[in-house]
């Protein structure tokens, strides 16, 4: 699971615990009736949770619009299928010296005009992907014109360092957004989570 919460300071610390206590009960309450772990239900449900907490209402305009973007993916270690669902963000997976682009649904956990359940895809993974869930603030970096980093950069840096060790690769990362950077301030938080198929 990687999640990326609205809001900074305080109110962005406020959703992040709310968000991971709603989850560890989400899934709790799952397990303890028998029910397969599903990431669609699971978002599904955290939708609701949120929504609750906040007191949010989609057909009312003045409704607080905070919540969080969401992706989950449970992955059988013997068949390496992945079961998918996704709140607004893309999974990236390098293969082959390639890049393949997992995009979820087009809608967060939270208040929002249009909704529908989320949806589960099933992803055949392949021994030595490199799978990655991520925020958008690796991409959304800027540089001192103002110039963000982008998808397109960042699917090239991945590609180019696949061979690495995932801990080494986190690090260059790291020290790549910094000098892309070059001193200008840092514009949202930044989260990846890697992992290497075996």
């Amino acid at each position: 699971v990687e999640a990326d919460c609205t809001g900074h300071g305080v109110p962005g610390s406020m959703l992040s615990m709310m968000g991971i206590s709603s989850m560890k009960d989400i899934i709790n309450s799952m397990e303890l009736l028998g029910n397969e772990l599903q990431p669609s239900v699971i978002l599904n449900r955290m939708r609701k949770v949120v929504k609750t907490l906040l007191a949010q209402n989609a057909n009312d305009e003045f409704s607080v619009s905070d919540g969080m973007d969401m992706t989950i993916g449970i992955i059988d270690p013997e068949t390496r299928l992945m079961k998918f669902a996704s709140a607004n963000q893309t999974a990236i997976i390098v293969r082959n010296g390639a890049t393949i682009k997992i995009k979820g649904d087009r809608m967060p956990i939270g208040n929002y005009t249009i909704e529908e359940d989320f949806q589960d895809f099933d992803i055949q993974l392949q021994k030595g992907d490199a799978l990655y869930f991520m925020s958008d603030g690796i991409k959304d970096q800027t540089n001192p014109e103002r110039e963000k980093y982008k998808s397109r950069r960042l699917e090239a840096f991945l590609i180019e360092n696949d061979s690495l060790p995932m801990n080494e690769i986190g690090k260059r990362l790291k020290s790549t957004i910094e000098a892309w950077r070059a001193g200008s301030e840092q514009v949202d938080d930044m989260t990846m989570v890697g992992v290497r198929i075996q």
